[in-house]
């Protein structure tokens, strides 16, 4: 699978990676090589930090096709509280 993820782009883990609890979590790309991505999720993970590029602990070096783009809704589509 050919890697389409940009550092920046908001990603979601489909499945833990290497038996870190990374399975669901949200993160950011920090790094992009040939065969894999590194992201720095939002929580800790006991990860590492990819080389220095992010907070240690919540960072993982995976594969593209571990992740998904994380999708988020437009304002329009959102779900407001109205009542207090």
């Amino acid at each position: 699978m050919e890697n389409s993820f940009k550092v920046g782009d908001r990603v979601r883990c489909i499945k833990d990676v290497e038996n870190y609890p990374s399975g669901g979590k949200l993160g950011t790309i920090c790094n992009v090589c040939s065969s894999y991505v590194g992201v720095a999720f939002d929580e800790e993970i006991s990860g590492h930090t990819c080389n220095g590029i992010c907070a240690d602990g919540h960072g993982l070096w995976c594969f593209a096709s571990e992740l998904i783009p994380a999708v988020f809704k437009k304002a329009s589509e959102r779900e407001y509280i109205t009542e207090i």
